[in-house]
């Protein structure tokens, strides 16, 4: 149970870097 819950955080949580990290190079 554990390992699953954990699976979909890690998705968004992955997810949200990515777009975090697109928008800071856009920026410099």
């Amino acid at each position: 149970m554990p390992l699953g819950g954990a699976a979909k955080p890690s998705r968004t949580v992955s997810r949200r870097p990515a777009a975090m990290s697109l928008s800071t190079s856009q920026d410099l």
